[in-house]
């Protein structure tokens, strides 16, 4: 291809579109690729001053004006969120909620045994802070692992068989003797029938306190040092040895207790049962005092459960 001498470095685009027009074209073929290159150059204008180099225009429409774009459309701003707050995670979160419920229990379960064992009506008072107290407990066993756990559900157990052994006994013994009882008995012969009837009924009652008394000693044992376990186990054994004194002294006065009500039932055909609980209450009244010796060991135990356990969460 031959032609005139390339235009000077800085020429435009007009420039080139009339140094391409004077080429001749030798080869058959070639102009319809000179055509191509030169209608991109129809109507061209020579860049602005301070345009960047290389920066594309828009084409140019037949007039040589560029076309009008519609506006761009504008998006909503997205809501700005608060920033994080960081924390302990949900689990770590419920863990120390049972924790400081088990923790609450056993202080509620320590007051209560510091009253349970107290007259004049306290040891209801003492009663409620330990039903509560057990509630607390029951709820946050889960933070304290299987073990506690699954003692606390023994303990769950063995509290409610003391319980049903000692009504269900009751009510076999009391009907037992309701049956024994035939028309034409002696006084003499009811004595005897109520006499063994009022054995059976105390040691049934015994019983079932002290099978419910091993409720107290697994409800915090895998919570206790080894002194609060030792605490433990001396306040059922000091609770077995109340019951048992309790029998003694009150086995002594079955016979004239069963006297009294064979005779009211001979001569009146009822029974005052005020007679009866004041001859018992007069006798082991001042027993039933002995049982602040396990309460107090208890209590004990429990202080050292709940010490133990502020000393871990911390």
């Amino acid at each position: 291809m031959r032609g005139k001498a390339h235009p000077s470095p800085g020429a435009g685009d007009g420039v080139g579109v009339h140094f391409l027009s004077k080429v001749r074209v030798r080869e058959p073929g070639r102009l319809d690729v000179l055509h191509e290159l030169r209608r991109p150059a129809v109507g061209a204008r020579r860049a602005a001053p301070g345009m960047a180099a290389g920066l594309r225009r828009a084409p140019a429409s037949a007039s040589g004006v560029p076309p009008a774009y519609p506006p761009t459309a504008t998006y909503p701003a997205y809501p700005a969120y608060p920033p994080y707050a960081y924390g302990p995670p949900p689990w770590e979160a419920e863990r120390r909620k049972q924790i400081d419920r088990t923790k609450s229990g056993i202080l509620l379960l320590l007051i209560g045994a510091l009253l349970s064992w107290l007259p004049y009506g306290i040891g209801g008072i003492g009663g409620f802070f330990t039903l509560i107290g057990a509630i607390l407990v029951i709820i946050g066993r889960k933070a304290f692992g299987t073990m506690h756990g699954r003692n606390v559900v023994v303990s769950i157990i063995l509290f409610f068989v003391g319980i049903a052994a000692a009504v269900v006994g009751v009510f076999v013994v009391v009907f037992a003797a309701v049956e024994g009882v035939t028309p034409g008995m002696t006084e003499s012969q009811l004595t005897t029938l109520f006499e063994g009837a009022f054995v059976n009924l105390l040691i049934v009652a015994a019983a079932g306190s002290i099978i419910a008394g091993l409720a107290s000693v697994f409800f915090t044992y895998a919570l206790q040092t080894k002194e609060g376990r030792v605490a433990l186990w001396t306040a059922y054994g000091a609770t077995v040895g109340v019951q048992i004194a309790i029998l003694v002294a009150t086995f002594p006065l079955v016979p004239a207790i069963a006297a009294q009500v064979a005779h009211q039932i001979v001569t009146t055909g009822t029974v005052d049962s005020t007679v009866i609980a004041a001859s018992l209450s007069g006798a082991s009244g001042w027993l039933s005092l002995l049982n602040g010796i396990p309460a107090l060991l208890y209590a004990l135990a429990n202080y050292l459960a709940w010490t133990r356990i502020n000393k871990d969460a911390d």
